[in-house]
């Protein structure tokens, strides 16, 4: 279910809570075998976008790394890398398969490494989880991430399409009762009030990226729906083919996330 938030211009999915028992549960059905590949694919997202902005070599955090597959990923293109979590079977299972990438327990709020110890930061679908909003995530990433360092961040956001919604009213306003917020799961968040809140914390946006186009239009529509998520879902090379070409006319207008890549700044800010 979701829910307009008009104090924030934000949505607000309320499913299940986005605790240490939901996404052990989630990571608990993966595959070892199929999560770490030998060998990264040239058109990995994280490791192409991460490679127009640091060399190999730079150490890299992954902010709620989950199982750390971008991690993986990352380190086998020649990175150092650090794959940290909040839950603890998680980062178990990490360290059993693949402690090259330095599997950490820790709270994305109060991270546990020294000031500006690391080159760049990735942050794949996080700060929305987070209720009570993402100011001492971002306290921490200004603290950790080198003067001249980056941030990969990645968030999911209100697209043309949602905002052509909010404009005819086609989503409940959000009450902010106590069972709701109970079961929040996640914001749809403004992307220019997360451009303003960075900056204020000297990060300058040098990149954005709409994508997931086709995630974004399916979640949005009613009428052929089932149709969009067969073609979401991918299984055969076809719907692989028709999904890729849907989502390039898509996600200028449509798209589910966006990515944001920013660069922090030199200069002194007293915060």
């Amino acid at each position: 279910m979701r829910y307009y938030d008009p104090n924030n211009n934000r949505l607000v999915y309320v499913k299940s809570r986005a605790n240490e028992r939901f996404w052990d549960e989630h990571w608990g059905r993966m595959d070892a075998s199929i999560l770490y590949k030998p060998i990264v694919s040239p058109s990995n997202f994280v490791v192409n976008t991460t490679g127009k902005h640091l060399p190999t070599k730079s150490l890299i955090l992954e902010g709620g790394a989950g199982l750390a597959q971008n991690s993986w990923n990352l380190h086998l293109s020649g990175y150092r890398t650090i794959a940290l979590d909040f839950t603890p079977k998680t980062i178990d299972f990490v360290k059993r398969y693949r402690p090259e990438v330095q599997p950490t327990l820790g709270d994305v709020r109060n991270l546990p490494l020294q000031d500006e110890s690391i080159d760049g930061y990735w942050s794949l679908g996080v700060i929305e989880h987070f209720y009570d909003g993402y100011d001492e995530i971002l306290s921490e990433m200004r603290r950790v991430i080198r003067k001249d360092g980056y941030l990969f961040l990645t968030f999911p956001h209100i697209s043309k399409l949602r905002q052509i919604k909010v404009r005819k009213g086609l989503y409940e306003i959000w009450p902010g009762n106590g069972d709701l917020v109970a079961n929040f799961y996640q914001f749809a968040l403004d992307q220019h009030r997360v451009i303003e809140a960075f900056g204020v914390y000297e990060f300058k946006l040098i990149l954005k990226k709409c994508f997931d186009g086709v995630k974004g239009f399916k979640d949005e529509i009613r009428t052929g729906k089932s149709c969009m998520q067969a073609i979401y879902d991918g299984g055969t090379q076809k719907t692989k083919l028709v999904r890729r070409l849907l989502d390039k006319l898509l996600r200028p207008w449509a798209s589910h996330m966006v990515l944001m890549v920013f660069k922090r700044q030199t200069s002194g800010i007293a915060l």
